[in-house]
């Protein structure tokens, strides 16, 4: 069977490749690239999936497929525009469009025709062996492409994934078991799918998922793909934690695939989502402005003197329109620097750390204290902490019971003002998202934990290196704002920060709202940012800004 396997896969593969040699010979790459760089924005395929779980719903990736080599044709009455439009009504977060010609009768068009039918978010899924095809699929207007582990080596997997990731597409990176699952984790895309069908049986079997669940870092977005046609199989998968499924056949030989997909998940119905509740106000007002009187709430007339997000907020409320919100995380929501804190913890848990911290210290600290150098006495620091943990999952777990033994003194950081904010903004129905310094874990399990929120949160890369787990790629200054345009957060609405490395993301922000700033920032902050932006104090002593009183007092 493995070898049947292997020769259908292979033959698959060839004729791929001969497939996109020659369309690279009717359109050079050049030519792609720059259609690629001509298309239109993406609509953030791994923010939609966010958003969704964010929201208490499954985020559903619905595939729009005709046809497979092992069951032929499974919708023979086939309109890939009409079972969008039918997904998006039944509360998909993304769709999946199959484009292969000679094995599933797929189709470039087809991805065109779903996406103009729909506001959702599209992967393209093909068997994807060549960065031409990466291009290709940007100027189709794919907002994901589909990496599948077993059709590609590690310098391929990598490469193609960098290139995707650095045109603004997502990745989905597939794989069928724990060999796979650890090649994957060289690719620092959020999206991994499982897929529960053996690529040495055939077998589809929804253990694989289970099985694997516990190898998959924290920072990643868990998708089980093939196997989910009850509503016991969906049950299942959430019970164990699963929240993101792609799922296709089950719908596809259904008269109406979104009215299937509504019932098999419990989607919420179309007129609910027309009545999503509006956040009190006041709560985000504080965000806004020093008095309640800058938010005009009557909808009698905008107050010209009233500062950008405060009108941003009044427009939201009247017309229920949703926001994408970014907050940073330290001092920001949390009053101090919580990587610190954690990587403190993790050098005195043991005395021979502590030992080699107090040796480094002359060292590192001088280093710390000066700018230039300040991020590489923090390495060195976390060097020492993480020195003989050999994986990201590791660095997780440890995180994670960081933040379950520490709860008690960890509450008291979290900004009360913030966190209703916060709140208020999800309430609202605004996409939220955390940006920040820290390893996104930490930030995760601190909001899920101990303040309750379950927010998407894109941080600091970590991996594997010199026989610790440090920091691979940082999310600070000009590359967070790439870190975000990545996960689909391009049109930043309103932005939370209190640091000055985050003026790239205050400026690109329509609202920026600098909160908890270094007292000597503050006229810096204003003379660079628009007329009007609010520099508050959430309730930070030692920090600078406007004070705001809690809404609840």
């Amino acid at each position: 069977m493995v070898q049947i396997l292997n020769d259908v896969l292979q033959r698959i593969l060839a004729r791929k490749h001969e497939e996109v040699a020659a369309r690279r010979a009717a359109m050079p790459l050049a030519e792609v690239a720059a259609r690629a760089a001509a298309a239109p924005p993406v609509r953030g395929f791994a923010a939609a999936i966010e958003a969704k779980i964010a929201a208490g719903q499954t985020a559903v990736i619905a595939e729009v497929k005709k046809a497979s080599p092992s069951k032929g044709v499974i919708r023979p009455d086939f309109r890939p525009a009409d079972i969008a439009r039918s997904y998006a009504a039944g509360g998909a977060a993304c769709l999946s469009v199959l484009t292969d010609i000679d094995f599933f009768q797929g189709a470039d068009d087809y991805l065109v025709q779903a996406r103009a039918a729909c506001a959702l978010p599209v992967l393209r899924k093909d068997f994807i062996v060549d960065p031409w095809q990466v291009y290709e699929a940007r100027a189709l207007g794919a907002d994901c492409v589909l990496l599948i582990v077993a059709a590609l080596d590690d310098r391929q997997l990598v490469e193609i994934a960098e290139l995707a990731m650095s045109i603004d597409l997502d990745v989905l990176v597939e794989v069928h078991d724990i060999d796979e699952l650890e090649r994957a984790l060289q690719v620092p895309a959020p999206l991994l799918g499982i897929n529960n069908r053996s690529l040495r049986s055939f077998e589809v079997s929804l253990d694989t998922t289970l099985a694997l669940q516990d190898a998959v870092p924290r920072d990643r977005r868990l998708v089980t793909e093939s196997g989910i046609h009850t509503a016991a199989d969906v049950a299942r998968m959430r019970d164990a934690g699963v929240d993101a499924f792609l799922v296709g056949e089950a719908f596809m030989r259904e008269p109406d695939p979104g009215a299937a997909l509504r019932t098999l998940f419990a989607m919420p119905s179309p007129q609910s989502t027309d009545s999503r509740p509006v956040a009190d106000i006041s709560a985000i007002a504080i965000a806004a402005a020093t008095t309640p009187a800058a938010v005009d709430t009557t909808g009698a007339g905008a107050d010209p003197d009233a500062p950008v997000v405060a009108h941003l907020l009044k427009d939201a409320t009247a017309h229920g329109t949703a926001r994408t919100v970014v907050f940073d995380f330290d001092h920001t929501l949390y009053d101090g620097d919580s990587g610190t804190d954690l990587f403190r913890w993790l050098i005195t848990r043991s005395v021979w750390r502590t030992a080699l911290a107090c040796l480094a210290a002359p060292v590192l600290g001088p280093m710390i204290a000066c700018l230039p150098t300040r991020r590489y006495g923090i390495s060195g620091f976390v060097w020492i902490g993480t020195v003989g943990l050999h994986s990201r999952g590791v660095l997780d777990r440890l995180i994670d019971r960081y933040v379950a033994d520490n709860a008690a003194s960890i509450r008291p950081k979290l900004l009360p003002i913030a966190l209703q904010v916060l709140h208020a903004h999800r309430v609202a129905g605004d996409n939220v998202v955390i940006a920040t310094g820290a390893p996104p874990e930490l930030a995760r399990a601190i909001l899920a934990f101990v303040a309750h929120e379950a927010v998407p949160v894109i941080g600091t890369a970590v991996g594997p290196k010199f026989g610790a787990v440090v920091a691979t790629r940082h999310c600070h200054a000009e590359e967070k704002m790439r870190m975000l345009r990545e996960r689909g957060y391009g049109a930043i609405d309103i932005a939370y920060s209190d640091s000055s490395a985050d003026m790239p993301l205050l400026k690109a922000a329509r609202a920026p709202v600098v909160v908890n700033p270094k007292a000597d920032n503050v006229d810096m902050f204003r003379r660079a940012l628009p007329t009007g932006t609010p520099v508050l104090n959430w309730g930070c002593a030692d920090r600078g800004g406007d004070p705001v009183a809690s809404p609840a007092a």
